[in-house]
């Protein structure tokens, strides 16, 4: 049986200001109750990814 991992990166939201930070301008970002989960199988057919 192959070993099974799983993986979730937390939701977050910009309501204005997209990337301004990085300029040092004023951003408005949240962060929100969703999240992204990937569970994933290792296989054995030559690093073949099916999605």
């Amino acid at each position: 049986m192959n070993q099974q991992y799983c993986f979730s990166a937390p939701g977050r939201t910009e309501i204005s200001g997209n990337h301004t930070d990085h300029q040092h301008g004023c951003v408005l970002a949240a962060a929100v109750n969703l999240e992204t989960v990937a569970e994933v199988t290792l296989n054995d057919d030559g690093g073949i990814c099916r999605i």
